[in-house]
């Protein structure tokens, strides 16, 4: 093999490694898979959780539906007017009942220092909460159906930004500036217990990390704002 050849085979093989060595410097710049896959977070009306710190005012998750007008006639009732009236009123009925009313609450840092992860965990877990669904903690409560019981969630504690999540990950020697959190109430129903226990909860967490209570308008919650929320 004269030098000439040496020299091409050298050549090439140096090209190749570059070429490796580029491809594999891609590579790491791109984003992990894993890193992309956050969970994907939303209330009960598919709403993404209200954050702590981007939404003035907070969004009011009712779901209340407008019942549409009724088209005016120039003659009189009649018996099919009657009828399709009656189906309507039992529609909205059914609707009204179904109808829920979100409550939103805040607990947040007093400073710029933000919340204790650390306590914010035991006093979740001091205060009867559960880490489960959606990676979020929730305030189990037993209810009957048809003889048999099963636990719901009553309302639920997130963090208060996104991804909204209250993992191990997300709490352990970290500072959150506040948290999220969410309940609904049927709009046909005494929800005062359910209020009142929610907050009492919130309002013990709040002492245990030295966070304040906001309201939906992420204003300090007043002992007016706690009126009206019983009233609900």
């Amino acid at each position: 093999m004269n030098i000439t050849s040496i020299l091409i085979t050298i050549v090439g093989i140096i090209f190749i490694i570059a070429l490796y060595l580029m491809s594999r410097i891609s590579q790491s710049k791109f984003p992990k898979i894993e890193d992309s896959l956050l969970p994907d977070i939303k209330d009960d009306n598919g709403e993404k959780f209200t954050s702590v710190l981007d939404d003035i005012p907070a969004r009011d998750g009712s779901t209340t539906t407008p019942r549409p007008p009724h088209p005016k006639k120039d003659s009189g009732p009649t018996e099919s007017d009657s009828n399709s009236k009656s189906v309507e009123d039992k529609n909205t009925d059914t609707e009204a009942n179904n109808q829920q009313t979100q409550i939103v609450l805040f607990i947040s840092a007093k400073d710029g220092n933000g919340l204790d992860g650390n306590s914010i965990k035991q006093s979740l877990i001091n205060n009867g909460l559960v880490f489960g669904d959606k990676e979020i903690y929730h305030f189990l409560i037993e209810t009957s159906i048809n003889k048999q019981t099963e636990q719901n969630s009553l309302f639920r504690i997130a963090n208060g930004m996104e991804p909204w999540t209250l993992t191990d990950r997300d709490l352990i020697d970290k500072k959150l500036p506040g948290l999220s959190i969410v309940m609904f109430v049927p709009a046909q129903s005494d929800n005062k217990k359910s209020l009142s226990i929610l907050l009492k909860t919130v309002e013990k967490i709040a002492s245990d990390i030295n966070g304040e209570i906001k309201n939906q308008q992420q204003q300090i919650l007043t002992e007016k704002d706690k009126v009206q929320l019983l009233s609900q």
